[in-house]
Order: structure tokens, then C-alpha cells, then sequence
């Protein structure tokens, strides 16, 4: 309960009833809405008041770079700190795999590979093991058990 709580303040804070969102560094955040006008039901009396401060210290934290792991904060500027140069280099990296390899293995623990998988399973054909014709490599991800047998 003590999560849903938090994740119920956490909305009500950082994207107030469609409000416009705070960001001067990505405007492309601007255009995102939820509509939250049922989610105070969940909260016991009070609850919104006393974590509201605190949230938006977080979330003030978080935009400006101060709070501790500032340095896995990458995210929080995407995608208007991308360059075309950068995007580039990623295709010309991404051809070069391909050209180059017959299978990758993406591995790590949770979020480690997680993004990887979300990104590439998103997209890619649900379907790519069985059509595979040699065109892109097999993607093999280590690190969804913690089995010794890797």
C-alpha cells in the first residue's frame, strides 16, 4: 500500500490535471496529461499534504542534477540532448553489428539489461527468430535468472 501510495502522490505532483509540465530543457515533455482527478480517494486524510513537499523536492532534485546518483540522470534530458552526430554514430554502430556478428548477448542483472530488451523487443518483429534470414544477429539476453549455467 505504502507504494501505490507513493505512486499516486508522485502523479499528482509531477503532472497535475494535464497541467504543462516543468522543463525548459525538453519540450517535448509539454504534451503529456493524466487525468488524476479519482486518484485522492486512495489517500488517507492528510497524506497529499504531508508527502506533497517532499515530492516536489525530489522532483526539483532530480531536474536540477543535485540529488545523490545525479550521474545516472541521463534520462531525464532525452531525447532533446541527442545529437544528429550521435544519432549516427549509433546507426554506423548498429550496421557494424550486423555485418559483423551472427549473435549478441546482452547481459547484466534487472536493469542492466532491461533496457535493452525493452528497446529492442519493441522494436523488432515478435516474430524474428522464426524469419531470420540472416539479416540481423541473434539476440541472446543473460541475466534473467540467477542460474549458474550461463
Amino acid at each position: 500500500m505504502k507504494l501505490l501510495t507513493s505512486c499516486i502522490i508522485g502523479a499528482l505532483l509531477v503532472l497535475p490535471s494535464c497541467a504543462k509540465t516543468k522543463t525548459d530543457k525538453n519540450k517535448d515533455m509539454s504534451n503529456i496529461c493524466l487525468d488524476i482527478s479519482k486518484a485522492k480517494s486512495f489517500l488517507k486524510e492528510g497524506v497529499y499534504e504531508y508527502y506533497g513537499p517532499k515530492a516536489m523536492s525530489a522532483l526539483k532534485a532530480v531536474e536540477d542534477g543535485t540529488r545523490e546518483g545525479n550521474d545516472f540522470l541521463g534520462w531525464v534530458n532525452l531525447p532533446s540532448s541527442m545529437t544528429p552526430e550521435f544519432l549516427a554514430d549509433i546507426k554506423e554502430e548498429a550496421r557494424l553489428l550486423r555485418e559483423n556478428c551472427q549473435v549478441i548477448v546482452v547481459a547484466g542483472i534487472g536493469g542492466s539489461y532491461l533496457g535493452s530488451r525493452a528497446v529492442i523487443e519493441a522494436m523488432s518483429n515478435s516474430f524474428q527468430w522464426l524469419t531470420n534470414k540472416g539479416e540481423n544477429p541473434t539476440i541472446l539476453f543473460a541475466g534473467n535468472n540467477i542460474g549458474e549455467d550461463y
